[in-house]
């Protein structure tokens, strides 16, 4: 049998346990669930039967609902009510009190996982460790929480608290229950605990264990119940019979070798549409553009990645600035994967690695993690795409483990594609060589590939994240954008400066963009500023330490004045784009010189950019 069961679980059972007793009941062992729910917990826990634990993945990342009793002033050392208890201490608090520190916990939150939890440290279960006596530090995860409202406050010298929480997958209500303690000056734990709802699944159609027992065919919604959070994709009937376009061939060549097992039969080639769709209120996250079909699922924990069902053509890296040297290895990516009917899939990380490494010589960043999301989302060649945290642990992580589980565990890879240089893992131990030699144990091929320069370019230099920052900070704007295939951008918030421009009859928008960021060398540049509204205005940008006015100035400012524009950008998160390079930055006798100057600069924007801004 083929299907979906929404089960009311009971308080004591474990989400295996259901499972079991599910195998029982449908005499079937191809049953599995879609996100554990804790022991004593009950509510929402959804399992599949058959071919339908195939589409549990899409569940997995799904936002949740809860209601929950939290009591304050006590602490055990499992965060709930099963736990020893570690601390007791009166607490007075007001339903105003709840509510401001509530308040505090809600949006993109670090959160430390609880000991129980089966969060992995070192290769083995949080919870295996803890059953031994162990604890261990705990590197802190990023989840979102929606909702964290107080339904109703009992007061006393240890207040209980009922919330109604709606948040990410992977968020620990007990330990916000902890959280929401410390915030009001004590300490809390979680009394009782009910999933409402996993992504549009509540329990109006959840059936308890002995319902499910008594009609079991009747709790079993259809196969495509399971996929109903996902937004449609309709196709004419040339697109349904296979003929879709065939996307563009690589604009850069590659060339490497390949290594490890060909063994297994081929699996048929396919020509698929963009198989990731983007789920509708709050499901797996996307960077689409609304309405639209997002192809890039988007996952920042290994708890989160549901191993693939066919596999996966995978490869790694920081690919800071998704320059089109990255983008013909993601286009072969695609093409590797759509002809051994595999998902396609990148593994990078939240920051730069060597930021932990070696934070003295760390390059500074093209895009940000925001910025290369979205790019990797319009290129929309990728069907997964797994943000690691790099942390010191992940620094001292060995080559094989990394190997072990994030490739082959995690990702069923089929295929791992990286540069022939690649290096990773502990002191950079891990290479080409290394996976060629675990891929022929664990059943992946690797291609190490290596760039060759763009056609045309006399110094035969490849693409290179690199060597785009050599041009910034030599001010090649254009080259730099060549190499990128746009031109360069950089993000900030617009802050309040000093109103010089203004006094000079050119005001401009002070753009605070992060230091890890790379900008350009001090000089005159026309581009574009993108506000809020989504608008690319044209601007004459000024980056520099402003020597007419300070003769030590310690930091360059980015200053845009938007040409015929006359509105409140402050505070603003804008994007500045850079498309020419005018002139570098000089110190002017006098103000009228520095005015005058700065009307040819405004003129010279306007001859390169054109008249009008774009959307």
């Amino acid at each position: 049998m083929d299907g979906l069961v929404v089960v009311d679980k009971p308080a004591g059972w474990t989400s295996h346990d259901v499972v079991a007793r599910l195998r029982r009941v449908y005499g079937q062992r191809r049953v599995g669930h879609g996100g554990t729910l804790d022991p004593d917990a009950t509510g929402v826990l959804l399992v599949g039967l058959g071919r339908v634990t195939r589409l549990l993945r899409y569940l997995q990342g799904a936002g949740k609902a809860y209601r929950a009793r939290f009591v304050l002033g006590v602490a055990t050392d499992t965060l709930d009510a099963s736990g020893t208890v570690l601390e007791r201490r009166s607490m007075t608090v007001t339903r105003e009190d709840v509510e401001r520190a509530a308040a505090g916990l809600v949006g993109e939150i670090e959160q430390v996982p609880p000991m129980v939890s089966a969060v992995k440290i070192g290769g083995r279960r949080l919870h295996e460790l803890a059953r031994e006596g162990k604890e261990v530090a705990r590197p802190p995860r990023r989840v979102r929480v929606d909702r964290l409202e107080v339904e109703e406050l009992e007061p006393g010298p240890h207040p209980e608290v009922t919330v109604h929480v709606e948040c990410s997958a992977g968020t620990y209500v007990r330990t916000l229950a902890a959280d929401l303690g410390a915030a009001l000056g004590g300490c809390g734990h979680v009394a009782w605990l009910r999933r409402l709802r996993v992504g549009s699944f509540t329990l109006d159609e959840a059936h308890p264990l002995e319902e499910v027992e008594r009609d079991p065919e009747g709790c079993v919604l259809p196969p495509l119940e399971a996929v109903r959070d996902l937004e449609r994709l309709v196709v004419d009937a040339r697109q349904a019979g296979g003929g879709l376009p065939r996307r563009g061939a690589p604009d850069v060549r590659l060339h490497g070798r390949a290594g490890g097992p060909r063994c297994g039969r081929r699996r048929r080639a396919r020509r698929r549409a963009p198989r990731r769709l983007r789920a509708a209120g709050g499901g797996a996250p996307g960077l689409g553009r609304a309405g639209g079909v997002s192809r890039v699922r988007v996952v920042r924990n290994l708890e989160a990645v549901a191993r693939a069902s066919e596999g996966s053509v995978v490869t790694i890296g920081a690919y800071d600035g998704i320059h089109r040297g990255h983008q013909a290895v993601l286009r072969l990516v695609r093409e590797l994967a759509d002809a051994r009917g595999l998902d396609a899939a990148m593994v990078t990380f939240d920051r730069h690695p060597a930021r932990v490494v070696r934070p003295e010589t760390a390059p500074r960043l093209l895009t940000s993690l925001e910025q290369k999301l979205e790019l990797l989302e319009q290129i929309g060649l990728l069907d997964l795409c797994c943000v690691l945290r790099f942390d010191e642990e992940r620094s001292l992580e060995p080559a094989e483990a990394f190997v072990e589980e994030v490739l082959a565990t995690r990702l069923a890879a089929r295929v791992v594609v990286v540069g022939a240089d690649f290096h990773f893992g502990h002191k950079r131990l891990g290479d080409v060589p290394l996976l060629e030699r675990m891929g022929a144990d664990l059943g992946f091929e690797v291609l190490g590939l290596g760039l060759v320069a763009p056609e045309g370019d006399p110094a035969h230099q490849p693409f290179s994240s690199t060597r785009v920052r050599n041009l910034l900070a030599a001010g090649d704007v254009a080259g730099a954008a060549t190499l990128l295939g746009r031109p360069h951008e950089v993000r900030g918030v617009v802050r309040e400066g000093d109103h010089r421009g203004r006094a000079l009859g050119y005001p401009t928008a002070n753009v605070a963009v992060p230091e890890h960021i790379c900008l350009p060398a001090d000089g005159i540049y026309a581009g574009y500023l993108v506000a809020e509204d989504g608008i690319a205005r044209p601007a004459a940008l000024s980056l520099g330490r402003r020597p007419t006015f300070y003769a030590d100035q310690p930091f360059s400012l980015l200053e845009a004045h938007v040409l015929d524009f006359d509105g409140d950008l402050y505070g603003q998160k804008v994007a500045v784009r850079f498309v020419a390079h005018l002139r570098g930055e000089h110190r002017f006798d006098d103000v009228e010189a520095l005015v005058g100057q700065i009307a040819r600069d405004v003129e010279a924007t306007r001859r390169v950019l054109g008249p009008g801004p774009t959307s």
